[in-house]
């Protein structure tokens, strides 16, 4: 693949505690790849070893940096395949021993090899280090991503007349999507899963997929294959048959209905006034519950509307329950998409003119706490079931992730995210 794509192969120096015979199937499995792949190392003796078993061999120094080890590389490798690593001091760089990079190493190096910093995980960090020490190269964790797709939007969450409660044409959707300056939107119809034994959820499952891609042939802009899976926890094998059954680019994870005592139909159909607002407030409680469940055990990629009981407690019924109770609880499902690397989207369904709970779902103390536990795949979404409404209020909701410093926003394509630069 490296070899295909161009995409350098930089091996940790971990593989200097290899025993011989692994390190000696190494050497002949990269035998080939030379050029595409380098060893990182501390040790100047491991260095030579490496270039008598790989001659062609890339070099990843992250010892400790002297004049005198600089010239003893230099003479080993040539410029254009040696690089020197100086650490960054940072959060992710607490524990490291050797001395962190400053302007006169880094000048240092320079004049031997390219200078590469490691290990970096925010933007300002990132500008720190580019005005001050202009590497060559920057390792990060992941979160801090060159500029791509710059300010193409996507709205991650539309509904068609596949689902039970839209009559939208997906083309009719995707003539507003164009008018409203849209790359592209994905097709996620509701797959209840509640409902399989009553419900053809195949067939609404192949009828999304059908139409997107259809429509996909019919205009410029890209319509996504998605789909939106409600209660995947309660019957998980039928969850997981429909995933596997159909090519989609999303899926979408979502709680519509609580393993509530009474009251496990979906929330949009409970009477929140006569529950009264203690119950409304265990039932949140328990919403949250459910959806930690679902995050732990359910395959998906995206975390629909992770406030969305709010609209009919607060907005259809104005109870007023204040979310901030159940701050612990967000946090952890905060934690665990983090962890699994699933995005949080950020639904505008809520805000428009005359709203009783005009709100981003969730809301915007929950986005920034994201932000701040450095969660950055997000995803935009309308959850239109009407073509007027998709890209609801999209110009707020960018201007909101502005404010918040995020620097991207993702689609996914055959269930990979796609970063777009906010700018």
């Amino acid at each position: 693949m490296a070899k295909e794509t161009k995409i350098h192969l930089k091996i940790d120096n971990k593989i200097q505690s290899f025993p011989e015979e692994i390190l000696c199937l190494f050497f002949l499995q990269i035998k080939e790849y030379t050029e595409y792949v380098s060893v990182t190392s501390n040790n100047v003796e491991f260095i030579k070893m490496c270039l008598r078993e790989a001659p062609g061999i890339g070099i990843d120094y992250d010892g400790e940096v002297t004049e005198e080890v600089l010239n003893t590389l230099s003479v080993l490798v040539p410029r254009k395949r040696l690089t020197v690593w100086l650490p960054y001091r940072c959060e992710n760089t607490l524990w490291v021993k050797l001395p962190f990079a400053d302007e006169k190493t880094a000048e240092l190096v320079r004049k031997y090899a390219k200078f590469g910093i490691w290990l970096l995980s925010d933007y300002r960090s990132f500008y720190d280090v580019a005005e001050r020490f202009k590497p060559d190269i920057i390792e990060t964790d992941g979160t801090i991503k060159p500029m791509k797709n710059i300010n193409s939007r996507y709205d991650m969450h539309t509904h068609s007349n596949n689902s039970h409660d839209s009559e939208c044409k997906v083309s009719d959707m995707a003539d507003t999507a164009k008018e409203r300056g849209l790359c592209g939107f994905a097709v996620t119809d509701h797959c209840d899963i509640e409902y399989y034994e009553t419900l053809d959820i195949k067939g609404v499952a192949r009828g999304s997929v059908d139409d997107a891609v259809k429509m996909n042939s019919e205009t410029n802009l890209t319509v996504l294959r998605g789909i939106e899976i409600g209660e995947a926890t309660w019957h998980k094998n039928v969850a997981e048959q429909i995933i596997k059954e159909f090519d989609f680019d999303v899926v979408i994870g979502s709680v519509h209905a609580v393993k509530f005592d009474k009251y496990e139909m979906p929330y949009s159909q409970i009477d929140f006034a006569k529950m009264g607002k203690e119950t409304a407030e265990k039932y949140l409680n328990q919403y949250f519950d459910d959806m930690l469940e679902m995050i732990e055990g359910c395959d998906f990629d995206i975390l629909a509307h992770l406030t969305c009981p709010l609209r009919y407690i607060n907005g259809k019924y104005g109870m007023g329950v204040d979310c901030k109770m159940y701050e612990n609880k967000i946090k952890s499902i905060l934690e665990r998409i983090i962890e699994r690397k699933i995005a949080l989207e950020i639904n505008s369904s809520c805000v428009y003119e005359g709203s009783r709970y005009c709100e981003l779902m969730p809301e915007r103390w929950i986005i920034q706490m994201y932000k701040d536990m450095g969660g950055y795949l997000v995803t935009t979404g309308s959850d239109a079931h009407l073509a007027k409404n998709s890209a609801n209020d999209f110009d707020a909701l960018y201007s909101i992730l502005r404010e918040l410093d995020f620097k991207n926003t993702y689609y996914y394509k055959s269930r990979c995210p796609i970063q777009c630069t906010i700018k």
